[in-house]
Formats: C-alpha cells, structure tokens, sequence
C-alpha cells in the first residue's frame, strides 16, 4: 500500500459570464499538481510535482498569482492537463489511494477530468485526510485547516503554503501523526453524507433565465429508471439547502431512487443545473425524509400566516 499525499493549485474564469461550459462547465482549470508518497511505514519514498499549461483560463488571476507565487511564463512551459494527469498516475502506480486535505481538490480534479473527458475509472481510490484527522482528535467531523492541524501538533511551517508540493509535503507530515490503519477502517462510518455516495447518472444542462425556470423545467423535472430506462413519475424538488434541491420517485421493477439538483449563477447568462441520480438506501431515505418534514412543516406555517393576514377582524 502507498499513501499519495497530494495538492492543487487552480485558476480562475476572470467572471461567472467567461466560464467555458461545454461540455460541462469548467469553473477552475488546475495550473499545478504536488504529491507526496508514503509507504505502508508511512515513510516518504518520493515526490511529484509539475505546472499545468491552461488551455482556456490563461489570464492567470492576480489573486491567485500573488497567492501562490506561479507566473504565467512557468505556466506557458508546461504540458496540458491530460498530459500531467497521466504522468501522476502513472508515478503513483499499482496499489495507491489519494489523500487530500479537504475536498476541494478532488471535486476540482473530478472537473477537470470530466471536462476533458478522462475516465474517473483511472483515479486511485481517494479519501479526505481532514476526516480522519477530525475524528481521531475530537470524535467526530469538524473542518480543520492544514494550518491548526500542523499547529496541533507542534510541526514546525518552514515551507511557503500554497505551493502544490509544499502543502502536500506538510499533508504528509500529518498523515504520519495518525493511525491510518484504523482511519481506513473506519473511514465510511466517518464520511459526511455525500461523501460516501456515488451518484448512477449525473446531467447537466444550461441556461435557465432564472432558478424557477431552472426547477420546473421538463427536463428537470423528468425522470427515468437508470437501470432499465423506464419513465417515472416526474419529480417534485423541494429544498436541500443553498442552491439546492432533492427529489426521489420509483420504478415498479428497480425501487426507489433519490435526486439531488445543484443550482449554479453564470452572471447574466442565467443559471445551469446539474442532477445527479442515486439509488436509495437507509442513509439517503432518512436524508430526504427530514427534508420533506421540514418542507411541510414550512408549508404548514406559510398556509397559517397566510389565512391569519387575510382574514377579516
């Protein structure tokens, strides 16, 4: 088993009405890729890092140039994301499992490579350091930065932060002050809900002129059997938090299957949905059935408010 510790920077689009959407909207393109590899010891047996030449964000963004020390003449000399990404695959090899310090990275890798159609199949079993740091030092899943981590446990920060390599070198150092024997193990019974879920189907489609449109729409709205392509009882959203919205509906032969919709702003072009399609177990179903309390609950009281303000004294 080799433990790869690994760390990305990414660019920006310059504004929500310059992001590159087909074939899915590309809302950071990574610029450096850094990994760090451990063995089963946890010793460090090596080391990756290269730049990425952006193909559509090439403006690098004075933030994050100020913020990470990269220059576009670096970036300019450097290979393609497809080229990067094999390269690191083929460095971390046979046996391996990623490890992040939250989950950024890896939804923004899961972008990049969705965008650029690479096959998610390539990718090495992954998991979020964060979550096995949170529960080993206080029982249960808080966010923690690198920075209070490295803190904790008194490692000492003489490496620029922000660097790809750098920050997986200090991801590193902490990873050797756990039990990751024990936080493997018990990794699924950590993982915050939508961590341990991999969605069947996943659609995206733009650009609605506003959210409504964007939930009511036939295609939002419609709903086929991912197993045998079966039309189902269209869907009724209700909400899931920010800019978000659950559904679930059945199939006479396969059984249930539960919905989330994420709700992306593009500026003045509108907004674009991605629907993601799951099948329903216990977890899910205790998820959507507290949302649907809270909805009628919420309901319930609207109607209230409504017959107390419009009733005659």
């Amino acid at each position: 088993m080799r433990y790869i510790m690994f760390d990305m920077e990414w660019n920006y689009a310059p504004s929500p009405e310059c992001v590159v959407v087909r074939p899915v909207p590309l809302k950071g393109e990574i610029i450096e890729i850094g990994a760090v590899m451990l063995d089963e010891n946890l010793a460090e047996v090596g080391t990756f890092k290269s730049y990425v030449r952006p193909k559509y964000y090439k403006r690098l963004q004075k933030r994050i140039s100020l913020l990470t020390g990269i220059t576009k003449e670096q970036l300019d000399g450097a290979p393609r994301f497809g080229e990067v990404f094999s390269s690191f695959i083929e460095w971390c090899g046979e046996d391996a499992c990623l490890f992040t310090w939250g989950s950024d990275d890896m939804q923004m890798l899961r972008d990049n490579m969705s965008f650029f159609k690479l096959d998610e199949a390539m990718l090495p079993p992954h998991y979020d350091l964060q979550v096995i740091y949170s529960y080993e030092t206080s029982g249960e899943y808080a966010q923690h930065s690198l920075h209070a981590a490295l803190e904790n446990y008194g490692i000492e920060e003489e490496l620029e932060a922000h660097d790809a390599l750098n920050d997986a070198i200090y991801t590193a150092r902490v990873a050797r002050k756990l039990d990751m024997k024990r936080g493997l193990e018990e990794y699924a019974s950590h993982l915050p809900l939508w961590m341990s879920h991999r969605p069947m189907d996943v659609r995206q489609w733009g650009f609605y002129e506003d959210k409504h449109q964007a939930v009511h729409s036939s295609r939002t709205c419609s709903a086929r059997c991912p197993e045998c392509g079966e039309a189902l009882e269209p869907l009724r959203w209700i909400p899931g938090g920010e800019n978000r919205k659950v559904a679930c509906t059945s199939c006479r032969v396969h059984g249930r299957f539960f919905y989330r919709m994420f709700l992306h702003g593009m500026g003045t072009r509108g907004w674009w949905v991605k629907k993601e399609t799951y099948r329903m177990d216990s977890q899910l179903e205790q998820y959507y059935s507290e949302k649907l309390g809270k909805f009628k609950a919420g309901s319930r009281a609207s109607r209230r408010k409504h017959r107390k303000e419009n009733t005659p004294v």
